[in-house]
């Protein structure tokens, strides 16, 4: 993520209410990545992404609409690949 983005991350999570903020920082979140990345053999980087695309969507700076498109571009992926990581991933959280 580039910095300009995390600032904007950093301050939507402030905005959010105490819950759902630690419900995004949590371990849990970090294992279900994890977990799909691991079903769908990602490459530790690709996990990485993963998980910031999840969270763009989640603090609604990314179009759910979007998502998989999103994972086929940052993670490199053919666009089958993506739609398979895409419902794993909404699934899981």
């Amino acid at each position: 993520m580039d910095q300009d983005l995390e600032q904007k991350v950093r301050t939507r999570m402030e905005e959010l209410p105490a819950d759902v903020r630690q419900a995004i920082l949590s371990a849990e979140l970090e294992k279900k990545v994890q977990a799909i990345g691991g079903k769908h053999r990602l490459h530790i980087n690709q996990m990485g992404k993963l998980e910031d695309e999840t969270l763009l969507v989640m603090l609604a700076f990314s179009d759910p609409a979007e998502f998989a498109d999103n994972l086929a571009k940052q993670l490199q992926v053919p666009q089958e690949q993506a739609q398979a990581n895409a419902p794993d991933q909404a699934e899981g959280l």
